[in-house]
């Protein structure tokens, strides 16, 4: 019979680096699709609180800064970050259905995770759209 002495050690050596791969991307994985949630987050955030206003210069004001606040309770930190809200809605007549589009782009560093994988920064965009109520004053 042959000893079994030492092969532990050998699948150790083998598995060990394979698990950690798995275990970065798993992570790699994680951050991306909570970065993409909350990016649609401020997007729909956007478009909501853009909606409630009477006017489209004020909803342009307040869809950006209701994008920023959602990202920032999030604690997600994003590099040129853009906000635009398409307010064409707010000139049709009352009456008439009509809506408010955000979009929100946000580009996120990897830096991060840069010591395991080499990343750099990924874009991540989210579009919302709100109906603006109908029968309301604009």
């Amino acid at each position: 019979m042959r000893s079994d002495d030492g092969n532990i050690s050998l699948e150790m050596a083998i598995c060990a680096p394979l698990l950690l791969g798995m275990l970065v991307l798993v992570g790699m994985f994680g951050r991306t699709a909570t970065a993409n949630s909350h990016v649609d987050g401020a997007a729909f955030s956007a478009a909501r609180a853009a909606s409630l206003e009477r006017s489209g210069g004020a909803a342009q004001t307040a869809g950006a800064s209701a994008a920023r606040d959602y990202l920032d309770q999030q604690g997600l930190s994003c590099e040129n970050m853009s906000v635009s809200i398409d307010t064409s809605g707010f000139s049709a007549p009352v009456g008439t259905s009509s809506q408010v589009r955000a979009e929100v782009s946000c580009r996120v560093p990897l830096s991060d995770l840069a010591v395991l994988v080499p990343t750099g920064d990924k874009t991540f965009t989210g579009v919302a759209v709100s109906p603006i109520d109908r029968y309301r004053g604009r």
